[in-house]
Formats: C-alpha cells, structure tokens, sequence
C-alpha cells in the first residue's frame, strides 16, 4: 500500500505503459474537437487541431521512455505544443520555421486580434481563419496537457471528464444541433477506454515502480468485474441517450446531445447578421430587443447591413476594410430618392429608435434616411451597402435613442411597371453570378417568370412562387436537414425540401433574380415588431407617433430589386413573416397558417416605404392597423425557456452533489452484506475500512501489512474507533489466513458487527481529522474513483 513515488523506473517501462493512457487522452480531445464542426464553418481547421494534438502527445510520450522525472515530460510537451503551433502558423516568421522570435511574438498577438475579432463580431459557424484555428488547437493542447496530468499524476481518470465537457459546453450552447450524435458517441466511447486503460495502466505502473505491490488474483477478477459493469452500464447510458430521442415524438427539442437551445446563459440581443438569424428567430424569450415610435403609416422594418455578394461558401456582408465613413449626422445617399407623382402624403415619416440592450456592431436604421439625430457613439454611414457602423470599433448599438427622419415614397404597381433608363455599370455587381449557381435554380427562375413582361411582373412573380402553398415556414427544418444558413448548395437544398426561414426565402428570391437579369440585393434587419399601444404626440402638431417592440424572433432579411426609375424595391417572399407591401399584394398567393400565435400574418398596406418598405397606392387593399396587446399576466411575462434552464441546472447539480455519497453507501451495503459467505464479509469490512480511512485522508501505503496499517490508523483515535480497528483486522486475518473457514450461518452477525465496527472507526476519524475531512469523506469520497488496496 506504498504512496506512489516520484520516479519512473529506468528502462523505458514506465513509457510503454503510460502510452495507452496519452493515446486515449488524445483520442477523448479529438473526439470533443470535433464538436466545433457546427461552431466552426467546414472542417478545413480541423486538421491543424489533429497535427497538434498529435505533436503534443508525442511530446509527452517521449521522455517517459528515458527518464525518471514526473514534470519533465509535461514540459517536453509544452515546448511541443509551442513549436507545432509556430510551424502550422507562424512559420515565416519564426527562426527556422519553429522557434520563437521577435517577429513571431508580434504574429501572435496578430493572431490573438483575430481571434478576439471572430469571437466579438462573426456568427456561428464562424469563418475557420488562422486566428480562431490557432485559438482552438493551442487551447485543445493546453487541455490535452492537463487531462494527461489528471490522469497519470493525480490518478483521477474520472476528472478528464471535466476538461471534456469543458469543450462540448462550446457547440451544446452556441451550436443549435448540439455536439451531434456521432461526436458524442465517440466522446463517451472514448471516454469510457481512458477509464478501462488507465484503471490497467495506472496499477502496472505502481507495480513497475515498486515490485513489492502484486495485485492478488481475486482483487485483480474482482476489479475487472467491476469495470466491465461500469463499462456496461456506460455503455447502455450512451445508447440510451441517442436511441430514445429517435423514438420518442418532441424528444428532439432537449438540451443534450440534440436540439433546440433554451437559450444560454445569459440573454442574448445582439443581432449578428445572416447566419445567426436562426438563432434568434430560436430564441424562446419574448422580451423586446428593441423599440421605436414612429408616425409613418406603416411600421417600418428596421435596417442593419446588406448582402450583394453570392459568391464562395457563405453570404454574409462585406467586411468593413478601414476605409471612410462619413459621419452619421451627415449621411449622404448619393442622390435625393425618387418620389412618386401619385404620391400625395408627407415627403418624409420620423423614427425615435431606442435599442435598450442590443448589442452590435451596427445601428438600426430606417431607410432611405434624409437624416440622423442623436446618436452618442462614433457612428458613420457606408453608402455602399447601406450600413450605419462603428467607426472606431468601440461603439455599439446598446443603450442608444435617436431619431431617424426617412423618405416616405408611396409605389403603386403601375408607377414600378413603367421603365426609366439607369446606367448599367452602376448595377453590374448586383447581377454578378458564380458560374457554380445549380441549374435548378436558374430553370426554375425562368420558368416561374415566362408569362411576365416587365421587371416588376417578373419580381412579383418570384415572390408569388415563393409564397405559394407548396412552401412552408420553419426555423428547425434547415437545422434538422443538413442546408442551414447560407450558399448555392443550401439554396438548391432548400428549394427542393421547400422549408426554411427568412434568410432561405430572401436569398432564394435574390438570386433567381440574378439568373433572369434583375440587379438584386438582400437587407437584414427586423422586422416591423408589434404595436405595444402607447402613443405620443408628434413634434410641432404633426401626426402621432405609435411605439412598436421588436423581439429576437423578428430579425428578418428580405431582398431588393432594382427597377429602373424607381430605385430599389423591396419584396417579402417568406410565408406567414412580415408585411407584404401592398403594390406587390397578391391575396391568392399569400401562404397564411390556420393559426398565427405571434401574429405575424402577411398583409397588404396602403403606404410602404421604398427602402426598406414600400407603401401602396390608395387602390391596393388597405391593412388592418395591428391591435393593441392587452398586459400580460406576471407568469406569461416570464421567459420560461431560462427558467426552466435555471431549474435543470439546479436538479443536475443537486444529482450530482449528492451521487458520490449515494455511491458509496451502495459500495459500503455491498461490502457488508450478509448475502455472501461469512469469509467474504470478513474480507469486505476489511476492504471498507481502507476505503473509510481514505476518504478521511489516511491512505493505506502498498507496502504496509494489515497490522502495520492499523497500528498506524488507530494512533490518535479515541477508544472505540480503537477497538473496532482491531476487531476488523483480527476478523480479516481470521477469515484470510485461518485453518478453518468460516461458517457461512455467521454471516448475518459478522456483517451486522461489522457495520458497527465500520461505523465507530468512520466517527472517530470525523472527530480526530475535522471538519474538512468529514465533508470530504461525505461528499467528494477520494476511494470512490482511485479505489483502495485489496488484500
């Protein structure tokens, strides 16, 4: 029973032993990489990850097999670590492609800025840069490193689970399908074979260390007995866990390994723009992201940034280079938007935006905008793409009021039919196509518009397809079916399954009508929100402004076609979101579900605004003006999604305060039951002694006799704990090396003495060790997983 000791035996055996340890290590960390696939765009960063890992283990691995020293091999395998990193990432920079220099250091921090800027303002699945790949393949070292540490030095196996977790905490709250089925399988598999591995290793290297600790043959069968019902039982648990998702009906909406989220932590408002679209429209909250009051006759969508690229893997908006922005208070589009001759309201409509706690890179806006009033941080305005940003990356959106005062142009289907010349480069860009665009999209943009004759008939036309009945709205379809977000293959996925959400729609519309010859672009935002009932009045005597608030459920996209002449035209092509406008209003191609809880129903209006909102002619149907929301109840207020969060977050780690005491009472009734032979209850109060006297920080040493042991144990105990040290050993030694054995119709006394015995030598080591050591032995018991000797 000897404490393990410090040195590795020479002759490498120490190394041979200890590698199926580090090789289950680097198994378990790639299996939980892996889960990053969902949080990480494709799998191009995944490679790097394996080189390192596979670097570091063997940077481990080596000195063992020549070297007596416990900390030398983990510091061979953070110089390991660092130069493979230098050699996949800062290899021009780095004196022989490897070691660190002055150029090197300046790299890193280049790649650290990178990282922090993916984190900070990309959305999931970020873009798999150097900075993010360099981020996970030096922290999956990092961790690889300790979960070795865990393992081999402080003999814990069962706390590699914690650096694990650690990583599939990552994708299960920002990854709306989880960590997927197949990493977790292979997680917990692995999982499982470090256990089964270094249980093995672990006593062989004791062995090797000190030649005087043997194992006996029963300890050794009834040890395997017991890890291969552990294993079992593991095993049952992870079948469990992705079988009956399969088979039961809405099981698929939990938090683990598969799902919708409830949300994480804490409450998420900023919109990161496209991709993360889904996560928001997901969110269960309802809370209000933000709100406006505006005296436009229509509400009007709110405007964060535009998409005009549709080439590569992924859609999203273009990057801001550094270059000027004009500030804000002097926004300039170029040219004063054109006004409809029918058109006889007010020339412009006022906005007041409050953004509360949305947070993000960009301001809200409502457009076309003639001005902006208001607004505290370092804002500027990129007419290239209709975007109001930070100008010196410091400024977010949260907390700011301001006042937008926008065009108000009212279209009708005549006016956007007749055709106006515009200088064709000025569009180029906007009907630019990759040559990789399936040919199902253009077949089914030409044949969708065959009958139309003019532009505008040919968008109508679009839109109307889209809304048809044969397409439907859903936020889970795409996650579910493998074509979530954005890209010519997601596209053609989508328009064949016919489900998704508004950025499937939007993009979908956008490059049909690319493939017909119509410049076309996609805004993304939110949409208009619901009125909340409160007005108030508008500034010298003009009409009265009424408050809307928008939730994370109403970020939206919806493209823009350019008609020559009038500018560009918004449409709304996602069933049952939105408002459609009313000069594109078609009553017999409106997709409308029987029930519409979050009363978002399409409907035609008599005013749009033409960016991002046009407003219809007094001909086209009027809209039903949106119904003030009586107050909800306190428990219909609440955000039950967090709630009911906060309440399995609470349960699980109740479970788990109380399962280790529950453990090994279970191990303690085992030991003392008087279901077995007279002998084994002997040897198994025996066995529950060391165990007891471990958990109160009194480990038995491996070259210890029972006596010796108990000599040493009972130095400072009170009589009864005394006594009862004695009586279990004499019984033990009785039972182990007695000339007759016995009589099995003595078990029901001897485990009943035995109880007691355990119990006075567990209340007197309470009182001699403390306080600390009873709440260790109570809650976190050190023999439940390193185990004790056996004799």
């Amino acid at each position: 029973m000897t404490t393990t000791t410090e040195r590795a035996p020479a002759g490498g055996r120490l190394g041979g032993i200890l590698l199926p340890v580090t090789a289950c290590v680097f198994a378990l960390l790639a299996a939980v990489g892996s889960g990053l696939s969902g949080v990480i765009y494709g799998w191009s960063w995944f490679l790097p990850v394996l080189v390192t890992l596979l670097v570091t283990g063997v940077g481990l691995s080596i000195p063992r097999f020549f070297t007596r020293s416990t900390w030398l091999p983990y510091a061979t395998g953070v110089v390991a670590l660092s130069l493979v990193l230098n050699a996949q990432f800062l290899g021009d920079a780095a004196i022989l492609g490897v070691l660190p220099s002055a150029a090197a250091w300046g790299g890193f921090w280049n790649l650290m800025a990178e990282a922090q800027n993916t984190v900070q303002h990309e959305f999931v699945p970020v873009n798999p840069g150097p900075g993010i790949t360099y981020l996970v393949s030096a922290c999956l070292g990092l961790l690889l490193v300790l979960t070795d540490w865990i393992v081999v030095r402080a003999r814990n196996p069962i706390a590699a689970a914690g650096p694990a977790l650690a990583v599939l905490l990552v994708p299960a709250l920002l990854n709306y399908t989880s960590v997927g089925a197949w990493c977790f399988a292979l997680t917990a598999f692995f999982f499982a074979l470090l256990l089964a591995v270094s249980r093995r290793a672990l006593r062989a290297a004791e062995e090797a260390e000190n030649p005087a600790v043997k194992a006996r043959g029963a300890a050794q069968n009834s040890a395997s007995r017991g890890l291969g019902r552990a294993t079992v039982l593991g095993s049952a648990a992870v079948a469990l866990a992705l079988v009956v998702p399969a088979l039961l009906p809405g099981f698929t909406e939990g938090l683990f390994p598969q799902g919708s989220r409830l949300g994480s932590l804490g409450k998420s408002n900023g919109l990161n723009p496209v991709l993360s679209l889904s996560s928001n429209l997901r969110q269960q909250g309802t809370g209000t992201v933000i709100s406006y009051f505006t005296d436009a006759s229509t509400p009007p969508y709110l405007r964060l940034t535009t998409i005009d690229s549709f080439s590569g893997d992924r859609w999203e908006p273009e990057k801001y280079n550094g270059g000027y922005l004009g500030a804000v208070q002097q926004i300039d589009l170029g040219q004063e938007p054109r006004t409809p001759s029918g058109s006889t309201g007010p020339l412009f409509f006022t906005t007041v935006i409050s953004t509360h706690d949305f947070t993000g890179p960009y301001l809200p806006m409502v457009m076309p905008a003639a001005s902006v009033l208001g607004t505290n941080g370092d804002w500027g305005y990129d007419p290239n793409n209709l975007t109001v940003r930070s100008r010196s990356g410091s400024s977010t959106s949260a907390g700011e009021v301001y006042t937008v005062r926008s065009f108000n142009q009212d279209w009708t289907a005549e006016e956007l039919r007749q055709p106006v010349y515009s200088p064709p480069q000025v569009l180029e860009k906007f009907r630019e196509l990759p040559a990789s665009v399936p040919r199902v999209i253009q077949d089914t943009a030409r044949q969708i518009t065959r009958d139309a004759t003019t532009p505008f008939d040919k968008a109508v036309a679009l839109q109307r397809f889209l809304r048809g009945p044969s397409f439907t709205y859903s936020v889970t379809a795409p996650a579910e079916h493998g074509y979530d977000g954005t890209g010519m293959e997601v596209l053609a996925k989508f328009l064949e399954a016919k489900s998704g959400y508004c950025i499937h729609y939007s993009t979908a519309m956008a490059v049909m009508a690319r493939a017909i010859g119509l410049p076309s672009r996609v805004a993304v935002g939110f949409a208009p929100g619901r009125a909340t009932g409160v007005t108030q009045a508008g500034e010298q005597g003009g009409p009265a402004r009424t408050e809307y608030s928008v939730a994370a459920q109403d970020a939206h996209a919806w493209p823009e076609i350019y008609l020559d002449g009038s500018g560009w035209i918004p449409f709304e092509p996602t069933p049952s979101r939105g408002i459609v406008p009313g000069y594109a209003f078609d009553p017999s191609a409106i997709n409308v579900p029987e029930s519409d809880p979050e009363a978002l129903r399409p409907r035609a209006t008599n005013t749009a605004a033409s960016t991002p909102l046009p407003t219809a002619s007094a001909t086209s149907a009027p809209a039903p003006q949106a119904a003030p929301r009586a107050t909800a109840s306190w428990w219909e207020s609440l955000d039950w999604g967090h709630l009911l969060w906060a309440a399995s977050a609470v349960v699980v780690l109740g479970v788990a305060s109380v399962l280790p005491q529950a453990l090994r009472g279970l191990q303690r009734r085992r030991r003392l039951s008087p279901a077995q032979s007279g002998t084994g209850v002997r040897i198994g109060a025996m066995e529950e002694l060391l165990a007891t006297a471990q958990d109160h920080g009194v480990p038995a040493r491996d070259s210890e006799t029972p006596r010796a042991f108990a000599a040493r144990l009972e130095d400072g105990l009170p009589e009864p704990g005394r006594v009862a040290v004695r009586e279990l050993v004499r019984d033990y030694e009785s039972a182990r090396y007695g000339d007759h054995p016995v009589d099995d119709g003595e078990a029901d006394a001897s485990a009943q003495a035995a109880r007691e015995r355990v119990t006075a030598v567990e209340r007197s080591l309470g009182d001699r060790e403390g306080r600390l050591a009873r709440w260790r032995a109570r809650w976190a018991p050190p023999s439940l997983w390193r185990g004790g000797r056996r004799h």
